[in-house]
C-alpha cells in the first residue's frame, strides 16, 4: 500500500501547480497568447531556461512575468529541496532503522527466535505474543518483514540458514527456535546450526512427512509438529463428533 504524501511536500506540490496554471492563464487570455503559448511561457518562465518571450509584452505583462518569477523559482526550489531531503532523510532513517534493530537483537536474551514468517511463522508469533513473549523474526522477504513490523515485533533480514543471522538473532542468550521455513532441508540446516550455537536452546520445528520429522529429531530439535497430520486429526475428529 503506498505511503501517504507528507503535508510538507504536499502544501507546496499543490501550491506549484496552481501558480503554473494561474501563470498560463494570464498568458493565454490576458496576454492573448492562445491555451498552448500561454502554457509554454509559464512553464520556461519557471524553469529560467533562457528562450525568448512568445510573444512581445507590455509592461504590465512584464510587472506580472517579474512577480511570477520571484514567486514561481522560489516555490519550485522549496519543492524540489524539500522532495530531495524527505528522500535523503528517509534512507538515513532507514538505514539507522536496521542498526537499531541489529542492536536491538544483540541485546536481547531470554528471548525465542523464530525463522520463517509464513502462515505457521505468524500464527507462532501470534501465540507467543498473547504470551507476551519476547520474539525474534528473521526472513528474508522484505513484504514478511512488513508484517512484522506491523506486528511490533523485531526481526532481522536474512537467510535463517546462514549461520551469521542466527548469530546476530544472539541465539546463545535465546530461550527457545522456532524454525518454520516453507522446506524440510532448510528447517534441519536450522536446527543442526541452532543446536551447535546453544546445545541448551529449545528447538520446534515444522515437518512435511514422518521421514523429514525422524531427521529433523536426529538433527536436534525437541518438538517436531506435522501441520498436515493436526490439520488431518482435527478434521477427523471433527467428522467423527469428537
Amino acid at each position: 500500500m503506498p505511503s501517504r504524501i507528507p503535508p510538507r511536500l504536499l502544501v507546496p506540490a499543490i501550491a506549484l501547480v496552481v501558480i503554473v496554471v494561474g501563470a498560463s492563464a494570464w498568458y493565454a487570455w490576458v496576454e492573448e497568447f492562445g491555451a498552448f503559448d500561454g502554457f509554454y511561457m509559464a512553464v520556461i518562465t519557471l524553469t529560467t531556461v533562457g528562450y525568448e518571450e512568445v510573444h512581445p509584452l507590455d509592461r504590465g505583462g512584464r510587472l506580472f512575468t517579474i512577480l511570477y518569477t520571484g514567486t514561481g523559482i522560489g516555490l519550485l526550489f522549496y519543492t524540489v529541496g524539500a522532495i530531495v531531503e524527505e528522500v535523503v532523510a528517509g534512507s538515513i532513517a532507514e538505514a539507522l532503522g536496521v542498526r537499531g534493530r541489529s542492536r536491538r537483537a544483540g541485546r536481547m536474551r531470554n528471548h525465542v527466535v523464530v525463522c520463517g514468517l509464513g502462515r505457521v511463522g505468524r500464527e507462532v508469533v501470534r501465540q507467543l505474543q498473547e504470551q507476551d513473549e519476547q520474539v525474534l523474526v528473521i526472513d528474508s522477504t522484505e513484504e514478511r518483514l512488513e508484517v512484522a513490523r506491523e506486528m511490533g515485533v523485531a526481526y532481522l533480514m536474512g537467510d535463517a540458514t546462514d549461520q551469521r543471522q542466527l548469530e546476530r538473532a544472539n541465539l546463545e542468550h535465546a530461550r527457545a527456535l522456532v524454525a518454520a521455513v516453507h522446506t524440510d532441508a532448510d528447517n534441519t540446516f536450522i536446527v543442526l546450526t541452532a543446536r551447535a550455537l546453544n546445545p541448551d536452546l529449545t528447538i520446534t520445528t515444522r515437518a512435511t512427512s514422518d521421514a523429514a520429522a525422524v531427521r529433523l529429531e536426529a538433527a536436534g530439535a525437541d518438538h517436531v509438529i506435522s501441520p498436515y497430520r493436526i490439520a488431518g486429526e482435527r478434521m477427523a475428529e471433527a467428522v467423527l463428533g469428537r
